[in-house]
């Protein structure tokens, strides 16, 4: 399941995580958005950098988005707090990874539509009813300036792919951060090292 930020009333005065968790995962940093709008046109993209990624346990979840025709199903997630710091995700039902970025432009604090897109391995996530995701997409508003989350929760054992696992932010056709995850299946020893420490 895809993870992302939490947006609601309710959060403007607590930190935000974000996990692009959709069947996956996705948040952000949770903070009040300014009434004031900008044009696309007037912002300035500067750069974006990757502030933390690996494993992480969210403070808080809920559904927002079932699964589509694009994308898997998302949750939003709140107080995203990294267990692990790895690129490398044991294949374990529960295990949650993702990534924090920024997007330094202009003006900060203005608003910016971007898409998500997770590619996953090769042969893509195969539902139980047949349904194929070779990649899942999700479009959002950020604010400029302030720390992102996206992210991938396994929920269901069909989720749980080997391989690479690659996140991209998109800002109309320019890729402004990437980061890849590697999955792997663990071994009966490790499997057991989890439940035991779980």
């Amino acid at each position: 399941m895809n993870f992302s930020s939490i947006n609601s009333a309710d959060d403007f005065n607590r930190e935000r995580g974000s996990i692009f968790l959709w069947g996956i995962l996705f948040c952000v940093v949770l903070t009040f958005y300014p009434a004031t709008s900008y044009s696309q046109d007037s912002m300035v993209i500067q750069g974006a950098e990757v502030v933390g990624f690996g494993i992480f346990e969210p403070g808080s979840s809920r559904r927002s988005m079932g699964f589509g025709r694009n994308h898997t199903a998302m949750d939003m997630v709140g107080a995203v707090k990294f267990t692990e710091s790895t690129s490398t995700v044991p294949g374990v039902l529960g295990k949650n990874f993702g990534f924090k970025y920024r997007i330094n432009s202009t003006p900060r604090g203005g608003k910016m539509r971007v898409t998500t897109v997770i590619t996953f391995p090769a042969g893509g996530l195969v539902r139980p009813n047949g349904k194929v995701y070779q990649q899942s997409r999700d479009i959002s508003e950020i604010t400029i300036g302030k720390t992102e989350f996206s992210g991938f929760g396994f929920d269901e054992h069909w989720e749980i792919v080997p391989g690479e696992w690659k996140f991209e932010i998109w800002h109309g056709r320019a890729k402004l951060v990437q980061k890849t995850f590697t999955v792997v299946m663990p071994n009966r020893e490790e499997l057991v090292q989890e439940f035991a420490g779980a």
